[in-house]
């Protein structure tokens, strides 16, 4: 997931944008 998260961009920070906050609240993501 990270790295789609990297490869994503704006597109997939609208898309996984909630799946980057959950995540971040496990302290694997990386924002």
């Amino acid at each position: 997931v990270m790295k789609q998260e990297i490869a994503g961009s704006e597109e997939n920070l609208q898309e996984n944008g909630h799946k980057i906050v959950n995540v971040d609240e496990k302290g694997t993501g990386q924002i």
